[in-house]
């Protein structure tokens, strides 16, 4: 018995039967066939004043107006570093006219800061270009010079490209 604390075989049940399914299973299963029948009966029961229904209603169009409630805030272009500053000004005063929730202005703000970061990392790369290194390139071969020289091109190709 040394190493093995318990016995092999479940003594306290046989536990769930091979093949089942657990009861959140059951109950997705339940919604979608017999989803839109339930949606139809709590609205007929909210329709007669019904408060848990009315509850139930509330919520499920409360949620779809939040979805849809910023179609008219539209943020201006931005494409480049600069126009950052302007595109945050623009979302901060959507959210003081009540155009666009808060949080859904934070979640955009975060995506400007990062594009913002990604356009600085960018530009500090395209400014390290090999023509701006002091390497001593008398000793290297024809074969190494030729590597070198497409290398800068490439890097060059891609700081024009960002």
């Amino acid at each position: 018995m040394c190493g093995k604390p318990f016995e092999p075989g479940n003594k306290f049940g046989k536990g769930r039967p091979p093949g089942s399914r657990n009861k959140h299973t059951q109950m997705a299963d339940s919604i979608k066939e017999h989803g839109a029948a339930i949606m139809k009966q709590c609205v007929l029961m909210a329709m007669k004043g019904n408060p848990a229904a009315m509850r139930l209603c509330m919520n499920w169009l409360a949620h779809v107006w939040k979805a849809s409630s910023h179609n008219g805030f539209r943020l201006p272009p931005v494409k480049a570093a600069a126009d950052v500053p302007a595109a945050l000004q623009s979302l901060t005063k959507a959210v003081a006219r009540g155009k666009i929730a808060a949080p859904d202005a934070q979640a955009i703000a975060n995506m400007l800061e990062k594009w913002f970061r990604v356009r600085e990392v960018q530009a500090q790369q395209s400014s390290l270009l090999p023509e701006d290194t002091n390497v001593d390139l008398s000793r290297l071969t024809e074969e190494e010079l030729e590597a070198a020289e497409k290398l800068r091109q490439a890097a060059m190709e891609r700081g024009k490209k960002s």
